[in-house]
């Protein structure tokens, strides 16, 4: 693990960046004489990391951490893993609870190891920058207030240079760079500037070979229009509230909202109740129940946990364990930085961002000129930068489709998503995984980034198994609507309750909807999250006259298959005629048993 430093002239500006070496030491060589060798070895030497602390076993891999000034086999150097912000840590994400070696336990005091880290086929090196996220720092306080796009770009370049310098043996090897959310800004524009300082100065040291980004920020007005679209199509907002998105919120700008706009947001938020937009399935962290996190149109502009073993409080773990004294010191944090609280993300970088670019589609265009391999992959579960927006921005490149759109397979014979190959970039989804692939589903992301440092397509169904299509041929009569019996048995008074799966493919909830409102039912109810017995939204509704619609968050096409205890409160309200539970519900419910457990009473 690596902390580094850069400074402009009168300031010291450090960057804290974690290198973890794939198994073994770092590779020998990078020129010059048997002095100088023994030199930059001594000080790579004073930046090695034995353990850190809580590891409690041992690693066939070097770490590092130390210091540089910046401003004023498969070959590979790294891939730097730039996460959400602008504002948020790398380290935070990508080290801890992503794809680096150890991920933080839940009680923060140790680490264990991850399985799927992607130093199994790359040395890796984390980048926590601009200025003031994480442990980077300037002793110049207006230097945090004056970040921004260009900014980041640029330090991060010199960076690049001087840490070749301090590490020569990695001098002209192939370089990748990766990342996620904002990183859709980060890694582009530097790539961009990698590319425009080998043709300036001739120094070629940073042998940069291409650069995948995921769930990650390109077009502010692609990405709003996506957003919109996958919070509707998901069943999140209301109807009404969709339109109102559409008239009202300007899709050139994530930033300068229009007061009107922020009404409706604050209504999509509202409808959508306590989730985790990042990750809509999966459940929420309750240590933090008001989070902005679960909000999910609430902060646009700071863009930026499936599986049985998946913690929805990482974050939390991870602000514990990098505060702790015995950390910072084995990461040879400095001093001066210390005496100040580690966080995951800066609000103070996050909302004094000077420069961010509506759009980086130019740099593509630019940057696939020079035959870069250039990956976009998302996961298709997450409301911050969903896969819609992704793919209206890569629909907007107008680039010529070279492998048609077809389905990809994890070495279980799971469909792992989807992929199409354009001339000059691939695409790829995740599916299940939300807006930090490698958490939710870190098998598929190691596969994901094996192929892409090969150059290689996603794994294929031939390499697993052939479907067989299985088709009721003799069905004699099949009506094309059934809308005009609802309305015919509405006028005798039944109670009628439709529900939807919202992870079904083959009657999906959007047709569900479609039809609904086709039926022209006045609204009684309007939109709002239901919640189950442990105080997680169990999906949506809406009650109409004459019909109440209800949507099972997480299940496909058969609801009591794939959530049992939701569909068990479902036909429990249908049958008793009630409204799903809400939120007020289950906090009350909580409140009662507290209260008769505090007082030893039966309530």
């Amino acid at each position: 693990m690596t902390t580094t430093t850069t400074s402009a002239i009168g300031s010291l500006v450090l960057l804290l960046v974690v290198v973890v070496a794939v198994g073994g030491v770092c590779a020998e060589g990078g020129g010059g004489g048997e002095a100088e060798a023994e030199a930059w070895r001594a000080e790579q030497e004073r930046d090695r990391v034995a353990r850190v602390p809580g590891q409690d076993f041992d690693v066939g891999f070097a770490q590092y951490a130390g210091a540089t000034i910046l401003r004023s086999e498969s070959i590979l150097l790294t891939t730097a893993f730039n996460l959400p912000g602008p504002g948020c840590s790398s380290i935070a994400y990508g080290v801890a609870e992503e794809v680096g070696p150890f991920h933080v336990n839940a009680d923060g005091q140790g680490v264990h190891l991850n399985p799927y880290s992607w130093n199994q086929v790359a040395n890796i090196l984390f980048l926590d920058s601009p200025v003031g996220v994480g442990y980077s720092y300037s002793n110049v306080s207006d230097d945090i207030l004056n970040n921004g796009d260009a900014r980041t770009a640029n330090d991060s370049l010199m960076f690049l240079t001087k840490w070749i310098e301090r590490f020569p043996q990695y001098k002209g090897r192939e370089f990748y760079v990766t990342g996620e959310s904002y990183a859709g800004h980060y890694v582009p524009q530097l790539a961009q500037a990698i590319k425009r300082h080998h043709e300036v100065t001739g120094d070629k040291s940073i042998n940069l070979k291409g650069y995948m980004v995921g769930n990650a920020l390109f077009d502010d007005f692609h990405d709003h229009l996506g957003i919109f679209q996958f919070m509707w199509t998901n069943g999140l907002i209301s109807d009404q509230t969709y339109r109102l998105l559409n008239v009202f919120c300007d899709y050139e700008s994530f930033v300068h909202t229009s007061s009107q706009c922020n009404k409706i947001l604050d209504i999509a938020s509202d409808e959508a109740g306590n989730i985790d937009s990042y990750s809509i399935f999966t459940p929420t962290c309750h240590a933090s129940f008001a989070s902005s996190r679960n909000k999910v149109m609430k902060r646009l502009h700071s863009v930026g946990k499936m599986g049985e073993r998946y913690d929805p409080c990482t974050e939390k773990h991870s602000t514990v364990y990098f505060n702790l004294a015995e950390v910072q010191k084995a990461l040879h944090v400095s001093p001066i930085i210390n005496k100040s609280k580690w966080e995951t993300c800066s609000d103070v970088v996050n909302t004094n961002w000077k420069d961010c670019e509506r759009s980086v589609l130019h740099i593509y265009h630019e940057l696939i000129q020079y035959g870069l391999r250039i990956w976009v992959f998302s996961g298709d579960t997450d409301a911050v930068l969903p896969v819609t927006s992704t793919r209206y921005s890569i629909d907007a490149l107008k680039l010529p489709t070279v492998t048609p759109w077809n389905a990809w397979y994890d070495d279980d014979g799971e469909v792992g998503g989807w992929t199409q190959g354009y001339k000059g970039l691939n695409f790829v989804t995740v599916r299940g995984a939300g807006h930090e692939v490698p958490l939710h589903r870190p098998k598929q992301a190691l596969i994901l980034i094996k192929s892409f440092l090969a150059g290689s397509p996603m794994p294929s169904a031939q390499d697993f198994y052939s479907d067989i299509d299985v088709v009721n041929t003799n069905w004699k009569d099949c009506e094309r609507s059934v809308l005009h019996i609802y309305h015919e048995l509405i006028q005798y008074g039944l109670r009628i309750w439709v529900f939807s799966g919202d992870t079904d493919a083959v009657l999906p909830v959007t047709s569900t909807r479609y039809s609904i409102d086709a039926l022209k039912l006045p609204t009684v109810t309007p939109w709002n999250a239901w919640y189950d017995d442990d105080g997680e939204v169990g999906g949506w509704t809406q009650g109409y006259k004459g019909l109440n619609f209800v949507t099972v968050r997480g299940a496909g096409h058969e609801v009591p298959l794939h959530r049992p205890k939701q569909a068990l409160i479902l036909i429990k309200s249908f049958l008793a005629g009630s409204p799903m539970p809400s939120a007020q519900d289950f906090y009350s419910d909580i409140v009662k048993w507290a209260r008769g457990v505090f007082f030893g009473m039966t309530l």
